[in-house]
């Protein structure tokens, strides 16, 4: 692996950290109709905004939309 790969994978990294944490910021303003709108309690929505913007695993069991044929995840709980 070359220092340009190196460099391409920090800045891949530091970029999604960014992701996640805008996307949690955003998660921490919803009010809670629009949470059960996507199918989160505040309980869940506080507990996912209050995680480090470096953890990205995914610990949030949301259930999936009874209209979509399969579930499809925020970007903030997919892992890579």
């Amino acid at each position: 692996m070359g220092a340009q790969d190196g460099f391409a994978a920090i800045r891949r990294q530091v970029t999604l950290w960014l992701n996640v944490s805008r996307s949690r910021r955003a998660l921490a303003a919803l009010d809670d109709r629009m949470l059960s709108d996507v199918g989160l309690s505040r309980a869940q929505a506080t507990t996912e905004a209050l995680r480090p913007f470096y953890d990205t695993a995914q610990t949030v069991d949301a259930p999936a939309h009874p209209a979509a044929e399969k579930p499809v995840a925020p970007q903030m709980w997919r892992t890579a």
